[in-house]
C-alpha cells in the first residue's frame, strides 16, 4: 500500500523514463486519506483506493500492452472510468485485461447549446413559471436534519458504481456551502438536488424526486435563482447516462446539450455494495 505522495512520485519517474503518459488520473485522491493497492514496472502504474466500498481505478502507462497487463491485477469488484471525446479510447486494451463495459456517460452543458435551444429553454422557463409549476414555499435549502434522509435516499436510488456517491461528511459540507436544494411537502422531502460549485463552474451532481413535476422544476429554478445571487457562476454541466432518454430531454429542455465529452464505466467481476 502507498499514500498518494508516493504514487505521485511514481507516475513521475515512469514519465520521465517513458515519456507522455496514458491516464485517467486527475488529482482524485488528492487531499484524501485514502489507503492505495498498486502494481506497477519501468513502464506503467495501476493503483486502486476504495470509494463507498467500490475500488476506483486509476493508472498511468506508457501504452496499450501495459495497461493491459497491468490492469489484469486489479482484484473483482475494481471500477475504471474513461473521459475521453471518444467511447472507444483504450476500449480494447481494457477489455484485454478482463474488465466488461458497464455504462457510457454523456457530458451535458448549456455552454454549447445552440442559440436555438437557448431560446427554447427560455420559453420553457417562462411556461413553467406561468403555469404555476414554480413551488418556491415548498423548496428549501438544506439543513443538518435533512442529512439521514438523503444519504438513505441516496444508496437506494443511485447506482454506486456510477454515481460517486459522497460521504456523510461530504454531504454536511455541502449543506454548509449552500449547494443542497429540497423540495417538501406537508413537511416530508419529495425531492432533493444536489450540485457542486468551483469558480464559474456548477456541477448538477444529483436530483431525486419522488412527487410531480413541480419539484423537479421548483428545485432547478430555484438554484438557478441562488446562483445568479453569487454573480459568479457562468455556465453548468451534468453527467446523464446515455441510455436514460428521460433525462436527456429533462436537460434539454433547460438548455443543456451533450458538450462530446464522455466517461465511459468499465468494471470487473462481481460488485457487492452493502445498502
Amino acid at each position: 500500500m502507498a499514500g498518494i505522495k508516493e504514487i505521485k512520485q511514481y507516475i513521475a519517474e515512469i514519465k520521465k523514463e517513458n515519456g507522455r503518459q496514458l491516464t485517467n488520473y486527475y488529482n482524485n485522491f488528492e487531499g484524501k486519506n485514502t489507503e492505495i493497492n498498486f502494481v506497477k514496472d519501468e513502464k506503467g502504474i495501476v493503483f486502486w483506493g476504495d470509494e463507498n466500498g467500490i475500488p476506483r481505478v486509476f493508472f498511468s502507462c506508457s501504452d496499450e500492452e501495459v495497461l493491459s497487463r497491468l490492469l489484469m491485477n486489479v482484484p473483482s469488484g475494481s471500477v475504471l472510468d474513461i473521459i475521453s471525446k471518444n467511447t472507444e479510447d483504450l476500449r480494447q486494451a481494457i477489455l484485454r485485461s478482463g474488465m466488461e463495459k458497464y455504462a457510457v456517460y454523456g457530458r451535458m452543458s448549456g455552454y454549447c447549446a445552440s442559440e436555438k435551444l437557448k431560446k427554447e429553454a427560455a420559453r420553457n422557463i417562462s411556461s413553467i413559471i406561468e403555469a404555476g409549476f414554480y413551488k418556491r414555499e415548498n423548496t428549501f435549502l438544506g439543513t443538518m436534519d435533512d442529512v439521514d434522509f438523503i444519504m438513505d435516499k441516496l444508496k437506494e436510488i443511485f447506482d454506486p458504481l456510477t454515481a460517486h456517491l459522497c460521504t456523510r461528511e461530504e454531504l454536511c459540507d455541502f449543506i454548509k456551502k449552500e449547494w443542497v436544494f429540497v423540495y417538501k411537502e406537508h413537511g416530508e422531502i419529495k425531492g432533493f438536488y444536489i450540485v457542486q460549485r468551483e469558480g464559474c463552474k456548477q456541477y448538477g451532481y444529483q436530483i431525486w424526486n419522488g412527487t410531480g413535476v413541480e419539484a423537479a422544476y421548483s428545485m432547478n429554478l430555484r438554484c438557478n435563482e441562488e446562483s445568479e445571487k453569487l454573480g459568479t457562476i457562468k455556465y453548468g454541466f451534468c453527467w446523464v447516462d446515455m441510455a436514460n432518454k428521460k433525462a436527456i430531454r429533462f436537460n434539454r429542455m433547460w438548455g443543456n446539450e451533450f458538450d462530446g465529452l464522455y466517461d465511459v464505466v468499465y468494471k470487473k467481476g462481481v460488485i457487492l455494495v452493502e445498502k
